[in-house]
């Protein structure tokens, strides 16, 4: 059996391996290759088997999405071969519809260009090593415009499109244009209220937006716990931190709160010192011995072969080489 070609092979997978990873993941109780949804009103319960990578992306917020921070990423991504793949929430900005000022300077982005930039952002994420499935838990910003049209036009919010019977208004279907046939899949949550309430479970781990917020870094991921007392991983407040624990079993309790990929210095950008306590980062989900593990992996700074100040993160290899993923201009 020929391994998989990448660049920088960062396992050791044969394309049959892969495909029996595939089809030992469970969703819903359900073979993965038959639990196909495009939007569902729940926490989606996902178990996987050993050997099982992930991906996990912090919000991104286009059009202010942080294009060289993803595109370090996804390099990492085709390296890695993850088998899903999951987004956190805020994937679109919807600036317009938030209670920031707008920026006088630059102005507000129109909506069809926020969309046709999640477009883009969506689909590079669902491409980036091939993985199974890209699951996103819409986050609050994403529910922006349809909280807009309940509250100021109820009448206009339920009409439906005549095609695919959904409401005018659907962010999957009528605003970014996702069918069945897209490897993608929305986690609303019960009663579809996005970041207070979707989000998956895999193993003992809960990936949700998150909707809790405190002022140091990992305590609004540890507020989380509190309230449900399991292991959550965040978004949201975009710092990077976790949190570990005993309770009076012996047993560890973990979460964290994995960054953002934002580009807080764009054009437009509205919020007032928002790269103050913010950080790039990303989340990789491993799964031994049926125990599923979440590892951040945070963007550091450092200068380049020509002096340049870069953002990078670094990663060990099959031989136990350090290899680094930068954030450059291409």
């Amino acid at each position: 059996m020929k391994p998989l070609v990448r660049k920088n092979p960062l396992v050791h997978e044969t394309p049959e391996q892969r495909e029996a990873i595939f089809n030992g993941i469970r969703m819903f109780g359900q073979p993965l290759h038959t639990a196909r949804w495009l939007q569902t009103d729940s926490v989606i319960d996902i178990r996987v088997p050993d050997g099982f990578r992930g991906i996990v992306y912090p919000d991104a917020h286009s059009p202010y999405e942080h294009a060289n921070v993803l595109r370090a990423i996804w390099d990492f991504a085709e390296d890695w071969g993850p088998h899903l793949a999951f987004g956190i929430g805020d994937e679109l900005d919807f600036s317009r519809w938030g209670r920031h000022t707008p920026n006088a300077k630059d102005g507000t982005p129109s909506p069809n260009r926020e969309l046709e930039s999640a477009r883009r952002q969506l689909r590079g994420k669902m491409r980036a090593g091939k993985p199974r499935l890209y699951i996103v838990t819409p986050g609050n910003h994403d529910e922006r415009e349809r909280q807009q049209l309940a509250e100021g036009g109820a009448a206009f919010a339920d009409v439906l499109n005549g095609r695919n019977h959904n409401m005018l208004s659907d962010l999957a279907t009528n605003l970014l244009g996702f069918d069945h046939t897209d490897p993608i899949m929305f986690a609303w949550g019960a009663g579809q209220k996005g970041g207070r309430e979707g989000g998956v479970t895999i193993g003992d781990i809960r990936l949700r937006h998150g909707n809790l917020v405190s002022p140091r870094p990992g305590s609004s991921a540890y507020a989380h716990w509190l309230k449900s007392l399991m292991n959550t991983w965040i978004g949201h407040v975009h710092r990077t931190a976790d949190f570990y624990l005993l309770d009076r079993s012996g047993k560890v309790k973990r979460g964290g709160e994995l960054g953002c990929n934002i580009n807080a210095r764009a054009p437009g950008f509205n919020y007032i010192s928002s790269d103050q306590d913010w950080s790039h980062a990303f989340g990789v989900l491993t799964t031994h011995n049926g125990i599923t593990h979440m590892q951040i992996v945070p963007f550091l700074y450092g200068e380049d072969e020509a002096g340049n100040l870069v953002e990078y993160f670094t990663w060990v290899g099959l031989n136990g080489e350090v290899i680094a993923y930068a954030a450059e201009d291409r």
